[in-house]
């Protein structure tokens, strides 16, 4: 694939090397595919390519571009409701990158916070349309070749090439606090109270299948909804 001549990684990058990362056979185009503005892909690729000097190893380094390249070619099935990728979808690609030695990425699970009070109290049609505002709001915040699923019911998932768990919990708290602050709103002429979803979030270590390691970040959504809802708690130590 993309990545066969993995010594091309092994020594210090110049501008020559990312021009040439950029410029291998099947590089440009899958990173172009994901958006039209070639400028954008460059500079996440080059941002990657920085850290290299600093904090990010040439390992982690090829496991973040491979995610991205991996998720760039996926195309999946959607939800009919709200448009995002749907639970086969989902289950699809991450079990793609699970058994990928050479990916680097981490998994967000959340859901709506008392989602069922909605349905009961304002009827299905006003379930759906919280439904939708949330997803709408949680994709402002995407990039482009983040992967964004509804798992089932009031339930979300994503994956993400972030391999520190500091930027994690810094994308947590951004789409936590995001949803809180979209307030209540008006439906059918129904006052709808604020919305707050509970996340739970990991990395993955490639020493776990993927069903164990879905079931500790889930395990982590639980935890917060068991403690106060409205708030992110990360798997620690998961390497």
């Amino acid at each position: 694939g993309c990545y066969s001549d993995t010594s091309f990684f092994l020594k210090k990058w110049t501008k020559a090397d990312r021009k040439k990362f950029l410029n291998m056979e099947g590089n440009g185009s899958k990173l172009d595919s994901l958006v039209n503005n070639r400028t954008l892909i460059r500079r996440r690729v080059g941002d990657i390519v920085d850290r290299l000097d600093t904090d990010l190893t040439k390992d982690q380094a090829v496991g973040m571009l491979t995610t991205m390249l991996m998720l760039a070619e996926f195309k999946g099935r959607k939800d009919p409701l709200t448009g995002i990728n749907n639970r086969g979808s989902f289950d699809e690609v991450i079990k793609e990158l699970v058994v990928n030695p050479a990916t680097q990425f981490s998994l967000v699970v959340f859901d709506i916070d008392g989602f069922k009070t909605f349905n009961d109290k304002y009827g299905h049609t006003t379930g759906d349309r919280v439904l939708k505002a949330v997803t709408g709001e949680i994709q402002r915040h995407l990039r482009p070749n983040d992967f964004f699923a509804r798992y089932g019911g009031e339930e979300f998932c994503l994956i993400l090439p972030i391999d520190k768990i500091e930027d994690l919990a810094a994308f947590c708290e951004k789409v936590r606090s995001s949803v809180e602050l979209m307030g209540g709103f008006n439906s059918d002429g129904k006052e709808i109270p604020g919305i707050t979803i509970s996340i739970g979030a990991g990395t993955y270590n490639h020493k776990e299948n993927y069903h164990q390691f879905f079931d500790k970040v889930d395990a982590k959504l639980q935890n917060v909804k068991d403690t106060g809802k409205n708030g992110y708690a990360i798997l620690e130590n998961n390497v």
